[in-house]
């Protein structure tokens, strides 16, 4: 009777084990395939935040060389007022830095000229 249980166990155990690997391989294999799904849509936004994040990046380059450029023409329009009011300005007056004593006469002289001192 105990042989005829292990046989009848033996043989329950053999037709049942391939039910189990196949029910187990189902499961790793559905395990897989959600993993993979979910790597893939990862991926895919992943790839949108690179795009994203590259955009951005050639939008500041743009900035920061619009910026430059900004900067270049404000000193050549300061520049080029300058050598406007330097070609403007009175050849006759001296340079109160060199001549200090000679630079007030001709003040004054152009200030008694337009009324303004006496």
């Amino acid at each position: 009777m105990l042989s005829t249980v292990f046989l009848y166990g033996g043989l329950f155990l053999v037709w049942i084990l391939p039910f189990i690997v196949a029910i187990q391989a189902r499961n790793m294999a559905a395990h897989a395939l959600q993993r993979s799904s979910e790597r893939l849509a990862r991926n895919i936004q992943l790839n949108k935040l690179t795009d994203i994040q590259t955009e951005i990046t050639e939008h500041a380059d743009s900035i920061e060389s619009l910026h430059t450029s900004l900067k270049k023409l404000r000193s050549r329009v300061g520049m080029r007022a300058l050598r406007d009011r330097n070609a403007k300005k009175d050849d006759d007056i001296p340079d109160h830095l060199r001549d200090p004593e000679g630079y007030k006469r001709e003040m004054r002289k152009k200030l008694r000229a337009n009324g303004t001192l006496k």
